[in-house]
């Protein structure tokens, strides 16, 4: 993860490669000359007082970013998994024609 930000047009660049990148911002400077090298694997601290640590889970698209700590992942996937069936089921339903609300109460009573 980098604390930065990205031109312009190295963004545009980067994602036509399909290659996401999520930034502070962008600049009209290019990066090199500006650059340093802070540090390897030390926490970054984003906005929000936000922790960022070496090892964490990053899940991030163009809607927002997620961080899960290390310690919670596999906790988190599980209980990802178990919601992504639950949509799955209430989709199955309601492509028979059931309301949504009958869906929900169907397969999401946890």
């Amino acid at each position: 993860m980098v604390c930065s930000r990205f031109t312009l047009s190295k963004q545009i660049e980067i994602r036509s490669e399909e290659f996401p990148v999520f930034a502070k911002g962008t600049s009209v400077h290019g990066a090199k000359p500006f650059t340093v090298n802070e540090s390897v694997g030390q926490p970054i601290t984003l906005s929000n007082n936000v922790q960022c640590k070496e090892g964490d889970v990053v899940v991030a698209d163009i809607n927002g970013v997620v961080i899960v700590p290390k310690e919670h992942a596999e906790r988190v996937l599980n209980k990802t998994k178990e919601l992504s069936k639950m949509d799955e089921n209430c989709m199955e339903e309601l492509k028979k024609g059931t309301s949504f609300e009958e869906a929900n109460k169907k397969h999401r009573t946890k």
